[in-house]
């Protein structure tokens, strides 16, 4: 009997895997052609395998006489064909409509998201990833568009719908009071409780046929039902690496509206924070069928370990050509330097701060006390991945931080360099005339920054989670009109979407400890038609915990994982002070 590959279909006719018909003694080759995915079934009469063109490549390595059945043999070339259109699109450069204002690489994006219908775009931070999507949805006119992003760019997307989209009609989705039905020009449903939400969303929908609703991720997961059961033609998920973890509530509730959606686009600058396995809850929702199981995706495309805790550990690729082949057909991802080669480069300045004497004694006393903490656990067996993992070091962790910034924010007695060189630099701004944005990763340090901006007179906006509806637009719009000097704002809630292009220098009082994270609020200012080099300054103290996280980001550009970067700054922690 001749081993054979054949198709299987659901009732709607959707294919959903494949099935080989082999003789017994060949189970052993279906396994490791199939990377251990392969199930017997007694109902299918065969193995039942996860659609995966890697796959069959390999069933043809392990039987040269396979035979395919038509039905099979339609479904691969649909896949090739699928490949070649999406090629070709990404080859056009026409303009979408006369004078359509957009770059050719956005054109040929735009025509990329049509053409693949769920897709993501990859195209690094500053290279115009909203105004492609709402240029694609003006090219598609839809009846209905769902766009999930953060809350703080819910009324940024709404301006540039009205702009690129054509979009008239475009409502904000809002866990505010319900008393102002419109806020910076566009339409608020509100109300601090869910039921009132849901009672406005319904009637606005029973009024109108067509219009773009505008979520941020916390109320998708709270009218998750409400939201699938308006049956969106298109859906766009903005800063999707949010959407990575499988297991996340907001990943789940995103894939099961998409699934009710023709269309799919996910846009994230950083599609791969921790590593490669973080695309599988990307590429389910652009392909439900072919990336159906997460540990058939992991078995198929990569490398792993067993870990110390018990865990797989993700290692690498099996296969980088046949991987990117097949991320070609879902992913369109370009850099800044391939589609704006006249962009200035960033120009870094690393500004090394001796601590005043008293903030230095309270960090040198805080710093022996957790080493020695450390050390106890260290000599007791423990593994540095498990001391991380307990509440007690990470709080010593960011006292240690926070002491670098401003021993007052643990009510400590003690004086800040990093204030003094603050004032001096918003001094020079001040003379200069030019624009600045200042980031820092604790809320609790703005207050101190903001003090010395009031005692200049210097006119600033701040940025952080929690603020009211509208408020992060109102300050980029100001910082854009030159209302405002300085811009203030924690990475978490200054370091996505916004564009400050407008300022010159970004200032950094401290750094996440993971690149990706710092590239992307440095980004904010790297952006559009900048004609002269941003300066990106970093504020540190030598011999530290901040000088350790600077170094690991700077040598270990490859970490994306917050955890692995902990831990690298702790074993720096440690030769330091061995």
């Amino acid at each position: 009997m001749r081993p054979v590959l054949d198709l299987e279909r659901n009732k709607q006719g959707i294919p959903q895997r494949m099935v080989v018909r082999c003789m017994p003694e060949d189970r052993n080759a279906v396994k490791e052609a199939s990377f251990g995915t392969a199930s017997f079934s007694q109902q299918k009469g065969g193995w039942s395998i996860p659609l995966e063109p890697v796959v069959i490549n390999r069933l043809f390595d392990f039987f040269q006489d396979l035979e395919i059945t038509a039905q099979m043999n339609d479904y691969i070339e649909h896949l090739h064909h699928r490949q070649k259109r999406i090629i070709s699109v990404l080859d056009v450069d026409e303009p979408l409509e006369p004078k359509d204002k957009l770059w050719d690489f956005q054109r040929a994006s735009v025509r990329f998201l049509l053409e693949a219908k769920r897709a993501i775009l990859g195209h690094k931070m500053g290279t115009g990833k909203t105004v492609i999507a709402c240029s694609a949805v003006k090219q598609l006119m839809p009846k209905r568009v769902l766009i999930i992003c953060p809350n703080n760019v819910k009324w940024y997307w709404a301006d540039n719908m009205n702009e690129y989209g054509n979009w008239k009609n475009v409502a904000i989705l809002n866990s505010g009071p319900a008393s102002k039905p419109k806020v910076g020009g566009h339409k608020v449903i509100a109300g601090t409780k869910k039921g009132v939400r849901t009672e406005n969303l319904e009637r606005f929908v029973q009024r109108n046929e067509s219009f773009c609703l505008i979520a941020n991720y916390e109320l998708v997961n709270a009218h998750l039902k409400q939201l699938e059961g308006l049956r969106p033609e298109v859906l766009i998920v903005d800063e999707a690496h949010r959407i990575k973890n499988r297991k996340a509530q907001r990943s789940q509730s995103c894939r099961k509206i998409s699934y009710v959606c023709d269309y799919a686009w996910l846009l994230t600058g950083t599609p791969v924070r921790n590593n490669y396995d973080d695309l599988w809850s990307l590429l389910e929702v652009c392909d439900p069928v072919r990336f159906s199981g997460y540990w058939n995706f992991v078995n198929i495309h990569m490398r792993s370990v067993p870990n110390f805790f018990g865990g797989t550990d993700i290692i690498g690729l099996k296969d980088e050509t046949s991987f990117n082949a097949m991320l070609s057909c879902y992913m369109h991802a370009k850099t800044k330097q391939e589609v704006m080669p006249d962009l200035p480069d960033k120009i870094y300045q690393d500004i090394k701060l001796p601590m005043t004497s008293s903030q230095q004694k309270i960090y040198d006393k805080m710093e022996k006390e957790f080493i020695l903490h450390v050390q106890q656990q260290l000599d007791n067996g423990e593994e540095i991945e498990k001391i991380l993992r307990y509440d007690s070091t990470l709080t010593q962790y960011i006292k240690l931080r926070q002491i670098c910034l401003a021993p007052g924010i643990l009510d400590s007695k003690g004086t800040s360099a990093k204030l003094d060189a603050l004032k001096e630099l918003f001094e020079e701004i001040q003379a200069t005339g030019e624009q600045a944005v200042v980031f820092t990763f604790f809320k609790r340090f703005i207050p101190y920054i903001e003090t010395i901006l009031s005692d200049l007179k210097i006119d600033y906006g701040v940025i952080i989670g929690g603020s009211k509806p509208g408020h992060h637009r109102a300050v980029e719009q100001d910082l854009e009109g030159g209302r405002i000097q300085i811009v203030v704002g924690t990475i978490g809630a200054m370091g996505e979407s916004l564009n400050l292009q407008t300022a010159s220098t970004a200032i950094f009082c401290d750094r996440d400890w993971t690149p990706a994270v710092n590239e992307q609020a440095e980004d904010r200012i790297h952006r559009g038609e900048i004609k002269e080099s941003p300066t990106i300054i970093t504020l540190y103290h030598p011999n530290t915990i901040e000088s350790d996280i600077l170094s690991v980001c700077k040598q270990k550009k490859k970490i994306e994982k917050e955890t692995v970067g902990r831990v690298e700054v702790l074993r720096r922690m440690l030769n330091r002070n061995n």
